[in-house]
């Protein structure tokens, strides 16, 4: 049993506690809780750039002690791996905090998270572009680092494709890391698919009679705890349950 599938992958530890602390961010913001009441004086916009400023140094004080963390902690992973990891997250958060509705989003657009880590400001097509690199090589030290890519799409990442059709592309991205983690081929969660379709090549033609419990719904299940509660802390699933049922249908691709 690997790091992934025994729920001991540091860069998923990693990957989940950062996410954790977009969400808590985010609950506030949508709250109103980062906004500051206006002084006599003064006028909103200020107020809400300072908020802006304050949750963007959180997330970059916690991606800070992460890279702190993994460089005193000697790490079995190299530092490429580490560094694109880090601007998973990084692209991530900035997505989610550039379009969500709130007064700092002007602001937070101006300081990328990405930017200030990476010097660049390119996340839309350089994730994909790595991804495409990733999946090309399928090298197996990298299946962590392909998770954290899977979760990144699953929560919602579109980079590139933002406000348009993507064809299907973001689905195919999610299916292909599917495969290379797991080792097997998504479609065996599609219930038109037969997992042993020799088997069912002698079985007596009968209309009537009681069937047993149909097995893909327990290998949903079984890969639903890995994917899903292996990565996700459980105050994530107390704040997004709604947001969860979403990320596995789009796992599974069965949107």
């Amino acid at each position: 049993m690997n790091a992934l599938e025994s729920g001991q992958s540091a860069l998923l530890t990693q990957f989940r506690d950062f996410y954790r602390e977009v969400i808590r961010l985010k609950q506030m913001v949508k709250s109103g809780t980062w906004v500051a009441a206006p002084t006599r004086g003064t006028e909103e916009g200020p107020d809400r750039a300072m908020a802006a400023t304050a949750v963007w140094q959180r997330l970059l004080s916690v991606l800070e002690q992460q890279a702190l963390a993994a460089r005193l902690g000697a790490w079995e992973y190299g530092s490429e791996v580490f560094k694109e990891a880090q601007y998973i997250m990084a692209a991530l958060a900035d997505e989610i905090f550039v379009h969500l509705e709130w007064g700092g989003k002007e602001t937070w657009n101006a300081n990328l998270l990405e930017a200030k880590l990476f010097g660049s400001h390119v996340a839309g097509t350089q994730f994909f572009q790595r991804l495409d690199r990733l999946l090309q090589n399928r090298d197996p030290v990298y299946t962590e680092l392909a998770a954290v890519y899977l979760m990144a799409l699953s929560l919602g990442f579109r980079g590139k494709f933002w406000g348009l059709d993507d064809r299907g592309q973001l689905n195919h991205y999610r299916r292909l890391l599917f495969s290379f983690i797991f080792r097997r081929d998504p479609d065996l969660l599609n219930a038109s698919k037969r997992l042993f379709p020799e088997a069912y090549a002698y079985t007596l033609e009968e209309e009537s009679g009681r069937r047993l419990p149909d097995p893909r719904k327990w290998i949903v299940m079984v890969v639903l705890l890995l994917v899903v509660m292996g990565v996700l802390s459980h105050v994530v699933w107390n704040h997004l349950t709604a947001d969860l049922d979403r990320v596995v249908q789009q796992i599974f691709g069965l949107r």
